[in-house]
């Protein structure tokens, strides 16, 4: 009965390693072969990311062997991107790679610290340097070099409330300017200056700049300085 266990077991132990060599040898011979190698790569939803960056990225070389390319290991490559928010990756096989991006969008420009032109997106994430290629005609938030990363956010949540305005909108802003000091300051693409003071209660001035610029336009005159920063009055 021992050596009847022991038999039982040394064969199987035997079979058991013929069978993943022989898996080995066939996959070998599939690789040699070229039914592992990449023929293509299709590529979407890239409008700022080049095909050549997502695939220096991945380390996707077309007529290459794919044996060992792992599809979570390439989307967590391409997200280290800046400009990618999310990546998905499929390999079919024998030799086919589909790669489906979701880039951020350009809200809006800021000017960072050394003076570089820099595009962001609504949450004031830096997306990379601004460009004639994607587009310059966005309002430029400006802001005082040395200031906490937080506090001129209240500069992009102004932006915000311009684009479902429609006595002021997004496309009527040309700058925004933040101090830490005195607050916001806007220049519209009129050539007219808000100031709007400290953001606190930011909601509320920008009620009251409706009133005035439609007080402003039903009186047929055109405003050149607009101060908020008061708590019951505009000048």
């Amino acid at each position: 009965m021992i050596f009847d266990s022991l038999l039982y077991k040394y064969t199987y132990g035997m079979l058991s390693v013929l069978i993943i060599m022989l898996i080995i040898i066939l996959l070998y011979a599939m690789n040699g072969y070229g039914y592992f190698r990449v023929n293509e790569v299709v590529v979407r939803g890239n409008n700022v990311v080049s095909r050549d960056e997502i695939l220096k990225r991945g380390g996707l070389i077309v007529g290459e062997s794919s044996t060992f390319f792992m599809d979570k290991t390439l989307e967590q490559e391409l997200i280290k991107n800046s400009w990618i928010r999310h990546a998905k990756v499929n390999k079919f096989l024998p030799n086919y790679v589909q790669i489906d991006l979701d880039e951020e969008k350009i809200f809006c420009l800021l000017k960072d610290q050394n003076g570089k032109i820099k595009y962001i997106n609504q949450n004031g994430k830096l997306l990379g340097d601004a460009n004639i290629k994607f587009g310059l005609d966005f309002p430029v938030i400006i802001r005082e070099s040395n200031i906490d990363e937080n506090n001129w956010l209240s500069a992009l949540e102004l932006l915000k409330i311009s684009k479902t305005d429609s006595e002021l909108s997004f496309n009527d802003i040309s700058e925004v300017y933040y101090n830490s000091v005195s607050g916001i300051t806007v220049v519209t693409t009129a050539g007219t200056i808000i100031y709007f003071g400290k953001e606190y209660e930011l909601g509320e001035r920008w009620n009251s700049l409706r009133d005035i610029l439609l007080y402003s336009e039903y009186s047929n005159f055109k405003q050149q300085y607009i101060d908020l920063s008061f708590d019951e009055k505009v000048v």
